[in-house]
């Protein structure tokens, strides 16, 4: 789920000597100064998944068993394909994005998936502040959103070798949770670099750890609860991981986040006419301003030629003149 330290833990990964892979990657940003260690491709692939099923990041739409055969998501393999071939040609690699507890169903489909995998969760408190700061999320919104990210990760990992570790392990004991990783990576022959100790790739991220509590909790519904327990049931690794029994969603969640999905579609797009105005505004403002400063520059020279233009030499007198001719 977003905000529950996946930048961290991936840069962790990254540092212990796994690639994230060709193509760019998604620019820093001030919620995250120290990067999201994301690839730009495969985002843009996720964001148009979500988005050709009417939602977001923010609202995911509603997938029902088998939505990775819909039409919609058919459309899109090809150019899957192409981006997973153009950012992971070769092995060993680590890929982060959140988007991908929603997506993955598409992407075991098309590339050559068989983990490992791993999870990492916070607690949904600190996830819906981290979300009001960042976004102005409400908490219903948020813990709407933690729910669904995690119940579509456990769900989607079924049979794969899976580490599910919680935030407050990263943020407490970077190095031990370092040293964990290492050893399920190795322990699933995922190549790493042998010269880079666990204490060195933890002191990398030590400083990008915020470990903010809330005061309070938060009223989270009952299959929340049940999400959050279940979570701390499979904590620990999994040579072939069976998700835990999580009973039905709370039962207003996929409501909630298509409406939201809504408003929050709404909202960028009057944000992006809002920047597309002050931009043009900012073009019409800086034209102005260059014709006042060059009509302030005109008028400078004209002033400053003026007071020779008004004392200019008399011409010599004529010797016609009769004041010369008499001598009067």
């Amino acid at each position: 789920m977003h905000r529950s330290g996946t930048s961290a833990a991936a840069r962790v990964i990254n540092l212990l000597g796994v690639p994230f892979g060709r193509g760019r990657l998604v620019p820093i940003t001030d919620a995250n100064p120290a990067g999201h260690w994301e690839s730009w491709e495969l985002q843009d692939v996720n964001n148009d998944l979500l988005d050709a099923f009417g939602g977001s990041w923010a609202g995911p739409p509603v997938l029902s068993d088998g939505w990775e055969l819909d039409v919609r998501a058919v459309r899109l393999e090809a150019a899957g394909v192409r981006a997973w071939n153009m950012v992971h040609p070769e092995e060993p690699w680590v890929w982060k994005d959140p988007r991908t507890c929603l997506t993955l169903p598409f992407w075991r489909r098309i590339a050559p998936l068989e983990g490992p995998a791993i999870i990492i969760y916070r607690h949904p408190d600190e996830v819906a502040a981290s979300l009001s700061r960042r976004d102005g999320f409400s908490s219903a919104v948020a813990l709407a959103l933690w729910e669904r990210y995690n119940r579509d990760a456990l769900l989607a990992v079924q049979g794969w070798p899976v580490l599910v570790m919680p935030y407050d392990r990263l943020a407490n004991d970077a190095v031990g949770w370092a040293g964990d990783v290492r050893s399920f990576l190795t322990d699933h022959g995922i190549r790493q670099d042998a010269t880079v100790s666990a204490a060195d790739a933890a002191g990398e991220v030590r400083g990008e750890l915020r470990h903010r509590r809330t005061e309070g909790a938060l009223e989270m519904s009952a299959p929340q609860r049940r999400l959050l327990e279940a979570l701390a049931e499979v904590d620990g690794p999994h040579t072939r991981f069976v998700p835990p029994q999580l009973g039905e969603p709370s039962p207003w969640l996929g409501p909630l986040l298509v409406e939201h999905g809504r408003a929050y579609r709404q909202e960028m797009v009057l944000r992006s006419e809002l920047a597309r105005a002050r931009s043009q505004m900012g073009t019409v403002i800086n034209r102005t301003r260059v014709k006042v400063l060059a009509y302030k520059a005109y008028q400078h020279v004209v002033h400053r030629d003026a007071p020779h233009a008004n004392h200019r030499p008399s011409p010599d007198p004529s010797p016609t003149d009769p004041a010369v001719s008499t001598g009067q």
